[in-house]
């Protein structure tokens, strides 16, 4: 059962992220949400004394873990800076922004 709910995960929370975040910032946020939660699941499994459980919460935290190193790496970092730009453009009162040329001394 493990196994379904580990392969269920990343596809179910990808979709989820397409549907809040702009595309730039799904695997980005994917790789966070994959890393924070496969962490702790691997230590876990480092730490389960019954035999039966150890390779399991072990295995699944580390390719959970891997999927996440695999999103950061294919993530396109421009991309996903304009976009937090653009979101944070639109949050700023107008007038109130500031360019990154602007801000630096």
């Amino acid at each position: 059962m493990w196994w379904l709910a580990a392969t269920a995960f990343p596809p179910l929370t990808t979709v989820l992220l397409m549907a809040v975040l702009p595309g730039p910032l799904v695997l980005p946020a994917l790789a966070m949400v994959l890393l924070a939660i496969g962490f702790p699941l691997a230590l876990a499994g480092r730490g389960t004394t019954r035999r039966a459980e150890r390779p399991l919460l072990s295995d699944v935290g580390t390719a959970l873990v891997l999927f996440g190193f695999a999103a950061s790496v294919l993530t396109d970092g421009g991309a996903a800076l304009e976009a937090v730009h653009q979101i944070e453009a639109s949050l700023a009162p107008h007038g109130a922004t500031v360019s990154a040329a602007e801000a630096r001394p």
